[in-house]
């Protein structure tokens, strides 16, 4: 049976499903309006200039700057002038979902990797790496960029009176855009799948969508004292500091006898003594908005998120101290026994996921196949849409694959690997409330770091055709998910329940999320020509992504790789068996305090980044329910909004500044790149 956890803090409760109003055509204009706006200005803002993200994470700041304005002086001055009638709740809610869904697209969700990498192959490869020799005859040519001037004026920027050689771009384009839109296929019917059980069945929190929601709702009143918070020192105060304490550390860029507030602390330089001197990197990243969007997780979520990161860095700090083998290098970020400890971890979450929902997939299954009785006239999707179109594009997934040369057995566990992924970190995103999630892996490090490429197992499932192939694929799609669509599709369907028909609003956002697919691929390849792709700040996409994937080609064609020890075996059970006894502990006993989600995030560069920040959001929640219980957490609420919104507007004014020097070296993020 599965238990049924109400939220620690309450959002606005779902009216009855009739009382829903219908998507109105003015949100819609609005929300795409906004959408291409902010769609058209991220590949320039992101990979040219630098700046800190539009979107970034699953609490885009572009999104919810255009929710803030439009609820707060934008309602406030339509009620005042009784000119148009003020934006209801639902609209604003379909404005914000609108960006919400399409937001990712035009950077790390998809166009960030899937723009640069392919015209890579030609520009890069010379005798000394071998890519020529190793990957020519197996790899489609469809997958990379012709030599010449298309390769070319992409890294070293066109001839002022040259065009954009776009029909070199159409392959790639055609090749790529297929199995983009068979992959959202699968999304928006696992999205609609899933909203039943996890937001009716397991009451999930859905911790980032609480203050965009009490946005919409106190703005639905002529009254300003809705907005309880805008009348307290503490939430002003709190905007003030976080503003301030950023503004001198982006002045300390042009003034450096300026003093910086240390919201990157680097301890590395007090770490010299064995063993500790083997953490090489370690540093406190406090990011208020984590702060703040995390206060409303679940506790033992962020208490979990930095505990296992600190197992993660004194298992390294160890097998560093005491010279251990990290292992053969495969797709993932190495060492080895980190990578399949994690991989194990996402193991264990996948499948007790599964576990838990199986009476909800059980209906489902009857519903489509044998009439059963489960109503789904209020979901996103119908299920008879909804589960054939999921099998569909799992199916189109495969074949795309196998299309690109790779062989049936790696092409199936790599789509399974990666939908799977996609499923855990919808979970930390949604129930967990970390607005920044990754992965360490690869999907195919499954079964690549069980069979290896040699030998008469490894040699048959690792062609070189697949070799040549998979690398390139798992670049694009599989490697960053940091901005996948799914936890924001499932957090529009919460946002959506009260106050918006979600059929409707599915349409709406899958309007939104096209356009912007379009508008931003053409602008991304735009950027590269006419900014000089070779000489953007966005060093990890534009060099780092558009080497390594022919790198791992050739190393892996050439040198193949063999593991004989079954140390990855060792480690990957290991994940699974500490996440599922986790699981199993807490479904037997709810208050213990350790989740197995922590172990997801411990190894990943999204753990680096906000471990930190989980540690304080788990302290200021335990004392404050310690001194005075939910009371003192309600009272709590305008510092944390204060928190999350002083953090956005020192992102929009420095965001503002760096398109006005448009001087990269003098950039300031406020968020993790």
């Amino acid at each position: 049976m599965v238990r049924k956890e109400a939220p620690e803090l309450e959002g606005p409760t779902a009216p009855p499903e009739h009382s829903r109003r219908p998507v109105t055509a003015r949100a819609v204009l609005l929300g795409l309006l906004f959408s291409l706006a902010l769609g058209a200005i991220t590949p320039t803002n992101d990979f040219a200039l630098g700046n800190t993200f539009i979107a970034g994470n699953h609490f885009p700041l572009g999104a919810f700057i255009v929710l803030l304005v439009l609820a707060v002086p934008v309602n406030l001055l339509l009620r005042g002038t009784h000119i148009v009638r003020p934006l209801r709740t639902g609209e604003l809610v379909t404005v914000w979902c609108m960006i919400l869904v399409s937001s990712g697209i035009p950077s790390s969700g998809l166009v960030r990797l899937l723009v640069p990498v392919p015209v890579g192959y030609n520009y890069f490869a010379d005798p000394t790496n071998e890519w020529h020799k190793h990957l020519d005859e197996q790899m489609p040519s469809w997958m990379v960029l012709p030599e010449g001037d298309a390769s070319e004026w992409f890294f070293e920027g066109k001839p002022d009176n040259a065009a954009i050689p776009w029909r070199a771009w159409i392959s790639p384009t055609v090749g790529y855009g297929a199995f983009t839109l068979l992959f959202y296929l699968t999304t928006v019917c696992l999205a609609s799948l899933l909203r039943r059980q996890w937001e009716d069945r397991e009451r999930f929190t859905f911790p980032l969508v609480d203050l965009p929601l009490e946005l919409a709702a106190a703005s639905d009143s002529a009254h300003p004292s809705r907005f309880p918070f805008l009348t307290s020192g503490a939430f002003w105060g709190t905007v003030v500091v976080v503003v301030l304490l950023h503004s001198l550390n982006g002045l300390n860029r042009f003034y450096p006898s300026l003093p910086v507030f240390p919201f990157h602390a680097d301890l590395g330089p007090y770490l010299t003594e064995p063993p500790w001197r083997y953490l090489w990197w370690f540093v406190l990243n406090t990011y208020p908005m984590m702060v703040g969007i995390a206060f409303f997780a679940r506790t033992e979520v962020t208490f979990s998120i930095w505990f296992f990161y600190l197992i993660r860095r004194i298992q390294e700090a160890a097998f560093s101290f005491y010279g251990l083998p990290a292992g053969p290098a495969l797709l993932g970020w190495g060492p080895n026994f980190v990578l399949f400890q994690e991989i194990g971890a996402y193991v264990g979450m996948f499948l007790w996921m599964m576990w838990i929902a199986r009476d909800h997939f059980r209906g489902v299954w009857r519903k489509v196949f044998h009439g059963g009785e489960l109503d789904d006239r209020d979901e996103p999707m119908a299920y008879r849409l909804a589960l054939p179109g999921l099998l569909l594009g799992l199916i189109g997934c495969v074949a795309w694959l196998k299309i690109a040369g790779v062989t049936l057995i790696p092409a199936v566990v790599s789509v399974i690997a990666l939908f799977g992924t996609c499923l855990v970190l919808a979970w930390l995103v949604n129930n967990g409330g970390t607005i920044f999630v990754q992965n360490r892996f690869s999907p195919i490090d499954i079964l690549m770091g069980m069979t290896g490429t040699k030998g008469p197992i490894g040699s048959r499932l690792f062609t070189p055709r697949t070799l040549a192939a998979l690398p390139v694929w798992d670049i694009m799609f599989a490697r960053d998910l940091r901005e996948i669509m799914l936890p924001s599709l499932l957090n529009t369907s919460r946002a959506a329940t009260p106050y918006v028909n979600r059929r409707q609003m599915l349409l709406a956002v899958l309007l939104s999320a096209s356009v912007v697919l379009v508008l931003s691929y053409i602008l991304a390849v735009r950027v590269g020509y006419v900014w000089a792709a070779g000489v953007l700040p966005d060093t990890w996409a534009y060099v780092s992504c558009t080497h390594s994937p022919y790198d791992h080609g050739t190393r892996l064609i050439r040198d193949g790789v063999t593991f004989d020890d079954h140390s990855n075996l060792r480690n990957l059970l290991i994940g699974i068996a500490v996440t599922l006894g986790l699981s199993i502990v807490r479904a037997q006993y709810p208050r213990f305090g350790l989740h197995p989600a922590g172990l997801c995030l411990a190894a990943t560069y999204a753990g680096d980044q906000i471990f930190f920040s989980m540690f304080l959001a788990w302290v200021l929640k335990t004392v404050l329910m310690r001194i005075g219980g939910f009371k003192a957490m309600r009272t709590a609420r305008p510092f944390v909004y204060g928190l999350v919104i002083g953090d956005a507007l020192a992102a929009l004014i420095w965001i503002i500044h760096g398109w006005h020097i448009a001087d990269p070296t003098r950039r300031y993020y406020i968020l993790p790149p």
